[in-house]
């Protein structure tokens, strides 16, 4: 009777660490990210001005916590909040960009020649301060979404770029773990897809990029982000809290879709300095666009602040590009175990093995 209960009692304890060892190598998927805010949430829309937001609260305790991601179509930002908006990160769209890819690699370096641009918001530049190249933002379309058995709301926002191409920014949320278009997506998390579609390439032999900026609030701190096998790249804040820590992240997929084809898509980081010298070596001894016209870089003129990423993300040369990316809030120092499917189980038949071997011993 004995040995029947130690097999039962180490089966058990088996269970549990299987389900311990599952949650582990969850919570460890990533390199620099916290546990995801489990807590499921209701989603609503919410207006203010031009601007449209996801609203998403936690399903009975409303005011805890909550995390909105607003889109301002005007200024092509996107604004996240966590808590009573202490927590924030503002991810900037700045300009679509044609380029000359100068030395084969697929991606945008520091100063290659830039041949055309569309200026994505008002502040992005003196490359995109023309007429020619002003995007016009269209009224945000709000829908209901569905994934599955989970439901929740999706905000697209069209903007018409140069020459009847568009730029389309679409963020979804179900306040709950969906899968969406191959992406797992957390209860706090917001889905973003970027599509850039008909752009008009000025040159045969250039490649398309698109420069973006990531701003953090106050009291915060940024790290780079790189997920495990390479899945994405971004941008990660952290902020401490009273019972922890909270961190944002804005990432990105290492591939797009360009014209139905899976391919790579180039991150390249900007630093501040990189910014100023962009700045500095503007007028008549500076670097030169394509057709020899003194450069101007289309990102925002940079300040004395360090709160403020940039980025540049480059694909091949195609006629529809898509590129999904995520925005996720994460918890430390949070207990996040009860929404942990792999635990849960393993505790679960740990407890009804356990009591079994105890009623065969009576």
């Amino acid at each position: 009777m004995r040995t029947r209960t130690l097999i039962v009692v180490t089966l058990a304890a088996l269970l549990l660490g299987a389900g311990l060892i599952v949650q582990a190598q969850d919570a460890n998927d990533t390199d620099g990210e916290s546990a995801p805010d489990e807590h499921e949430r209701t989603v609503a829309i919410e207006r203010e001005g031009s601007t449209v937001t996801l609203a998403l609260e936690r399903r009975g305790e409303p005011d805890t916590d909550p995390v909105t991601v607003g889109f301002d179509p005007p200024n092509a930002t996107l604004d996240v909040a966590y808590g009573a908006g202490e927590t924030t990160m503002t991810v900037a769209f700045e300009a679509i960009v044609e380029y000359t890819d100068d030395n084969g690699n697929g991606t945008y370096d520091f100063g290659e020649p830039i041949v055309s641009s569309a200026r994505l918001s008002p502040t992005s530049g003196e490359a995109n301060a023309s007429e020619g190249n002003q995007t016009r933002w269209a009224a945000p379309i709000v829908t209901n979404a569905t994934s599955g058995q989970a439901e929740g709301k999706r905000v697209v926002a069209p903007a018409e770029i140069p020459s009847n191409g568009t730029f389309t920014i679409e963020i979804e949320a179900y306040g709950e773990r969906a899968q969406v278009r191959n992406v797992t997506l957390s209860p706090a998390s917001v889905r973003v897809g970027l599509t850039t579609r008909g752009y008009d390439f000025q040159r045969e032999d250039t490649e398309l990029a698109l420069f973006l900026a990531v701003v953090m609030g106050d009291d915060q701190t940024g790290d780079q982000y790189r997920a495990r096998g390479e899945r994405q790249r971004g941008f990660l804040t952290a902020e401490d809290v009273d019972d922890g820590s909270v961190n944002l992240l804005f990432a990105w997929g290492t591939t797009a879709t360009v014209d139905g084809e899976q391919l790579i898509a180039q991150t390249t980081q900007l630093g501040i300095e990189e910014a100023r010298r962009g700045e500095e070596t503007q007028g008549e001894e500076g670097r030169r666009t394509a057709e020899g016209e003194p450069e101007t870089q289309p990102w925002r003129q940079p300040d004395d602040e360090e709160d403020t990423e940039r980025y540049v993300l480059s694909y091949p040369r195609g006629d529809r590009i898509e590129h999904a990316a995520e925005v996720e809030v994460g918890l430390d120092g949070a207990d996040t175990t009860d929404d942990a499917p792999g635990v849960g189980l393993a505790l679960t038949a740990s407890m009804l093995l356990a009591a079994a071997a105890l009623r065969r011993d009576r």
